[in-house]
C-alpha cells in the first residue's frame, strides 16, 4: 500500500463513529514486529498506555510476531492516533535494538462490527489466532 494510499484510509477512518471495531494491523512480509521478549513487552505496555490516552477499551487483542489484532470500542479518529502511537512506539524500540523500522506505508485495517454474533465471533477469532498460526507452522515443517 503506497503511503498517499495509507493517508487516504486513516482520513477515512477518522470519520468512524464511537463502536466496536476488529483493528488488524498489518501483516510484515519480511522482518518482525517483535525479535525479542523486551521488544513484546514494549508492544504490551504501549497497548495498555495507548488505550488509556486515546480512550479506547480493548476488549480482546493479541500481538503476533508480524501482526497484531484488536478488538476494540472507540471511534475511528482515536483508533487511528492509537495505531500511530503503537507504530511509532514499536519503530522506536525496533531502531534501538538494531532492526529495520516498519516500512512507511505500514498500516492497518479496521472493520465495523455489526451484531454480537459477530463480536463473540471476532473475539474467538483473536483468541485462536496464535494457535492457528503455530498449527501452521507445524505442518509447513519438513
Amino acid at each position: 500500500m503506497g503511503r498517499n494510499k495509507i493517508r487516504k484510509l486513516l482520513k477515512e477512518y477518522r470519520k468512524q463513529p464511537k463502536w466496536y471495531y476488529h483493528v488488524t494491523f498489518d501483516a510484515i512480509e519480511t522482518g518482525q514486529l517483535f525479535n525479542n521478549d523486551d521488544e513484546y513487552a514494549c508492544g504490551m505496555n504501549s497497548v495498555a498506555i495507548g488505550q488509556y490516552v486515546f480512550g479506547l477499551s480493548v476488549i480482546a487483542f493479541v500481538l503476533m510476531v508480524n501482526h497484531c489484532h484488536f478488538l476494540v470500542y472507540g471511534s475511528g479518529e482515536s483508533i487511528v492516533r492509537f495505531f500511530l502511537f503503537v507504530k511509532r512506539r514499536i519503530n522506536r524500540k525496533l531502531k534501538e535494538d538494531g532492526f529495520p523500522p516498519l516500512p512507511e506505508d505500514y498500516g492497518f485495517k479496521m472493520v465495523k462490527v455489526e451484531d454480537e454474533r459477530q463480536l463473540a465471533d471476532t473475539i474467538v477469532y483473536i483468541a485462536r489466532n496464535p494457535l492457528k498460526a503455530s498449527e501452521l507452522r507445524k505442518s509447513q515443517s519438513p
